[in-house]
């Protein structure tokens, strides 16, 4: 119930369209998990520009090797440190 009001208050019938917010830049790519700001902080250092990490693609890219071409293209949502609620 809690997920369906927030969805309505945000895309329901009676919000005005509005288009996607984009942003393009670099994406560090990792196949391992990266929740620890300490391992992120490191990354921003020798690279001020950094968006995001993602971390699925390295992983598939490595699986796939130079057998199969391969496009990612990612919807970022998560926050690197951030406590979520215990659930």
């Amino acid at each position: 119930d809690e997920l369906s009001e927030k969805l309505e208050l945000h895309f329901g019938r009676y919000v005005d369209p509005r288009s996607p917010t984009f942003i393009s830049g670099a994406i560090a790519s990792s196949d391992r998990l990266v929740k620890d700001p300490a391992i992120l902080i490191p990354w921003l250092s020798v690279s001020r520009h950094l968006l995001a990490v993602e971390m699925e693609s390295a992983g598939v890219y490595r699986a796939a090797g130079d057998g199969c071409p391969m496009l990612a293209i990612r919807g970022i949502s998560d926050i690197v440190g951030l406590k979520r609620d215990d659930l």
